[in-house]
């Protein structure tokens, strides 16, 4: 018995220290939180789950968890039960524990940068004129379609010489032109057009001119531009000391003889221009030209030539008489040139002054001489086709032949001839009238040189006169016939 009792002693108490207690409640002795370690994206959400180990080893059917974020503004967790839903609100790293019967259990949670899966960029305007901006935005979107901030945008324009973009989406115009203006975000990109209103072209007129020192012309320029864009115009001279040009575009050459570009700019858009080429020339050797019947440019300036003389060029369609009128303000020379028969030559007082001539088809010079010692003055000459006749007709030429109808009022009529010269021998003039014999007179000053009488009606009356009889500049020639019948006479010249 002695030995029973000492062997079921020990037992018990082993028993007891073992737990043998089977009515006790089994209680939570571990929780684990899986996965350990979730990353997920910011905006995003995820799933953690909690497992909870009882006393007795087996997991709890359906325990009681509190979740909680160390850093909420990292990320937040809801849940009430073994699973629980985590929400990433920005980037960083925080832990989240769950607890259950007193013990607890944690994950770590990192929230990283969505990675953008979308941008669109806006303008505040898509319109803009030349130097004017508009504010470009870009908005970036994650795969949800959930925006994101703070992203780096990268911002360039398919064509920065219409329009330029800086690194915050300022844009600013440049050119008249269509660009597109781009961001691009972490490989993602999108674009938008931008318009620039501004100078189509700028077309001067003329393209190219000539004038002698002292002329002056006005260039006009033509401006196409957008609505809203002001057309002003910066003229300016690539020598200035050769050609100056105003603001309204009056060009005036200064000398010496050159070339000079003469530009207008658009303001507005500098890129847009159109120039003149001016060349200034010598006018001793490049006579202005000059269209009978018209006024030559207005006003001629004299130009110091040796002799302060200037020449002009006429040109003539057909064979013709005109009337020549200088007005100057200062006593001038006016004759015609080499080319011309006959040797015309007036000399001019401050007053209007006119020169008759018979010139023949082709291109005449006339050559206006100043006696004044003064260069630079002005004076302007136009001209006449045919003037009426008179009493006292035009300068015959050589080679003339011409009828004369029954004049109004005259009964005698007087004309210049050219007088001859040794080298052009003796001029031979004749005069006819159908209905009766008409006489000539031919006269220097009031001086007769010589006279002579048709035989009769229909018949010539001649006159032959050398260069010795030649004592005046002009010779007057009258030509008379029956005061009651005078009527249409022919007159003749020989070359």
């Amino acid at each position: 018995m002695k030995d029973i009792r000492r062997f079921t002693l020990p037992l018990i108490g082993l028993l007891i220290a073992c737990g043998g207690d089977s009515s006790a409640p089994p209680h939570t002795t571990a929780v684990s939180v899986a996965p350990s370690s979730l990353t997920i994206d910011e905006g995003s959400t995820g799933s953690l789950t909690a497992a909870v180990t009882l006393s007795n080893g087996q997991s709890a059917s359906a325990p009681v968890v509190a979740w909680l974020s160390a850093n909420p503004a990292i990320a937040t967790v809801a849940g009430t039960s073994v699973s629980a839903t985590v929400t990433a609100v920005t980037v960083g790293q925080t832990s989240i524990t769950a607890t259950s019967g007193g013990v607890a259990g944690n994950a770590t949670i990192i929230v990283r940068q969505a990675p953008a899966a979308r941008v669109s960029v806006s303008l505040a305007s898509a319109t803009i004129v030349l130097q004017a901006t508009s504010l470009a935005t870009a908005s970036v979107f994650d795969a949800g379609g959930r925006p994101l901030t703070g992203r780096q945008v990268q911002w360039s324009s398919t064509n920065p010489t219409i329009a330029t973009v800086s690194s915050t989406g300022l844009v600013r115009g440049i050119s008249k032109g269509t660009s597109f203006v781009r961001a691009t975000v972490e490989g993602r990109s999108d674009s938008a057009r931008v318009t620039v209103l501004g100078v189509a072209s700028v077309v001067v007129s003329p393209d190219t001119a000539s004038m002698p020192p002292r002329g002056s012309l006005t260039a006009t320029a033509t401006v196409t531009a957008d609505p809203g864009i002001v057309s002003t115009l910066s003229w300016s001279s690539s020598v200035p000391a050769f050609a100056s040009v105003s603001a309204a575009g009056l060009i005036t050459a200064l000398g010496p003889a050159g070339a000079v570009v003469i530009r207008a700019q658009s303001v507005a858009d500098p890129t847009k221009y159109d120039s003149v080429r001016v060349t200034v020339f010598d006018p001793c050797t490049r006579p202005a030209q000059y269209t009978m019947g018209s006024t030559v440019s207005g006003t001629i300036a004299l130009t110091d030539c040796g002799g302060n003389r200037d020449d002009f060029v006429a040109t003539v369609t057909a064979p013709t008489f005109f009337r020549l009128t200088l007005s100057a303000s200062f006593p001038v020379l006016l004759f015609h040139y080499r080319d011309i028969p006959q040797g015309l030559a007036q000399l001019g007082v401050p007053v209007l002054m006119h020169a008759y001539a018979f010139v023949p088809a082709g291109t005449i010079r006339i050559q206006l001489v100043s006696q004044d010692t003064a260069v630079g003055r002005t004076y302007s000459v136009s001209s006449t086709i045919d003037p009426p006749d008179g009493c006292h007709s035009t300068i015959m030429g050589r080679g003339l032949s011409r009828a004369f109808p029954r004049p109004t009022t005259c009964q005698t009529r007087q004309f210049s001839l050219p007088p001859p010269t040794a080298a052009s021998g003796p001029l031979v003039v004749r005069a006819n009238a159908a209905g009766y014999a008409v006489s000539m007179e031919l006269k220097a000053g009031a001086t007769l040189l010589t006279s002579a009488t048709a035989p009769g009606a229909g018949q010539d009356a001649v006159i032959t006169y050398s260069n010795t009889q030649n004592t005046a500049q002009v010779l007057q020639l009258f030509v008379t016939g029956p005061s009651t019948i005078f009527g249409p006479f022919t007159l003749t010249i020989n070359p």
